[in-house]
């Protein structure tokens, strides 16, 4: 019998950093960030003989997991009729009560 894993991490924080990062970062100002990119993908196999040249077993498996930024939204707004025309006299805000 025999098995085999293996393991791969990606992280924006073991990116290289480029040279017009430094020279930026040299000059006073901010560096260019890093696109968010993460993802780890994990899997196995394992397989064999179970009795000889007769019958063998085979067994894979695999595990992926991304990290996808939503940009910071996690509720959608679609305008109504009269917003879409510019007139925002019905509109109504979710996050102030009124009174």
């Amino acid at each position: 019998m025999a098995w085999q894993g293996r393991f791969f991490h990606r992280n924006e924080g073991l990116n290289a950093n480029e040279w017009f990062n430094k020279k930026d970062q040299l000059a006073g100002s901010s560096p260019n960030s890093p696109r968010i990119y993460r993802y780890n993908y994990v899997g196995y196999q394992f397989g064999g003989p179970v009795k000889k040249d007769r019958l063998f077993v085979f067994w894979s498996e695999e595990f992926y997991r991304q990290l996808i930024p939503s940009g910071g939204l996690s509720q959608f707004y679609t305008p109504t009729a009269l917003e879409r025309q510019g007139d925002f006299s019905q509109s109504i805000n979710g996050d102030v009560r009124q009174s």
